[in-house]
């Protein structure tokens, strides 16, 4: 295992070792080298980096969350409380205190597992990723980072820095339901996150993302705006489930079937809309 000082040096580290891997917390990576899923020829270990990549900051206009930031962290940030409050209750249903502890936001998206409960909620509040090879830097909105299972944006020698979201409009509203076969801490057979921002009764800028029912992490579901029509009514809701139910291409597995899987995509949108219907 190698211990660098800097992101620069870490990312020299895995430019000179093609078979090397990060790793920070250490609770997905050590689970799936177990699984043999992952052999790295070598660990590389950022999280006692010597500049600090542990923050929750805001301005104005955006937040910052740094990479190696303790999930835990981010949920009791009163900053993350405030402005996205969604972060914070998704966040609150991921596994268990001791794992959001240990795991940090960047190793949590990098992992890009389709069942990951983070991904939606940040695309649903339109959060870029700051990536880096030690010496400049790139900006990709979530939705484009998180390009299959496994399979992120990063280039051999990059890294994750921070994560950045614009402070959303006062009047979005948010939530975030999911369905678990197993357990309170097992990962979702299907999750749904929903946003819009609502004047009245006027609702805008609809927003229905799912993960575990493709083979990406975030799936966006189409033509929510058309069908709703600025209305959050009963039978417009109905109608967007059944669409949710027919656009999805999830896969068997452990936590349900396909069938099964695109039932419950359908019964979790409908059920994450009307909670917006009823916060509006």
């Amino acid at each position: 295992m190698a211990f660098p000082d800097t992101v620069g040096e870490a990312c020299r580290m895995l430019a000179e070792n093609p078979g090397s891997q990060v790793i920070a917390g250490g609770t997905a990576i050590t689970v799936v080298m177990k699984e043999g899923v992952f052999a790295p020829d070598l660990l590389i270990n950022i999280r006692g980096l010597a500049e600090n990549h542990s923050y929750v900051t805001e301005n104005d206009k955006s937040i910052r969350i740094g990479a190696l930031t303790p999930l835990r962290d981010v949920e009791q940030s009163r900053i993350v409380s405030e402005h996205l409050p969604v972060v914070v209750e998704c966040l609150q249903e991921i596994a268990g205190v001791r794992v959001r502890n240990s795991a940090t936001l960047g190793g949590h998206l990098a992992h890009a597992d389709v069942h990951l409960d983070l991904p939606p909620v940040l695309a649903g509040y339109d959060a870029d990723v700051i990536i880096t090879d030690g010496e400049e830097e790139r900006q990709v909105p979530i939705e484009e980072f998180m390009q299959g299972y496994y399979e992120t944006d990063l280039a051999d020698a990059e890294l994750i820095k921070e994560i950045v979201i614009s402070k959303p409009d006062s009047n979005t509203r948010g939530t975030y339901v999911k369905h678990r076969y197993f357990s309170e801490v097992d990962w979702p057979c299907v999750g749904v996150a929903a946003f819009a921002v609502a004047n009245g009764d006027d609702v805008t800028n609809v927003r229905v993302l799912l993960n575990s029912v493709s083979h990406k992490p975030i799936f966006r579901l189409d033509n929510v705006n058309k069908t709703l029509n600025g209305s959050l009514s009963d039978d417009r809701i109905g109608q967007v489930a059944e669409d949710a139910r027919r656009q999805v291409s999830p896969s068997d597995d452990l936590r349900g079937s396909a069938e099964y899987k695109e039932r419950m995509a359908g019964v979790f949108t409908e059920r994450a809309l009307q909670q917006l219907q009823e916060a509006h």
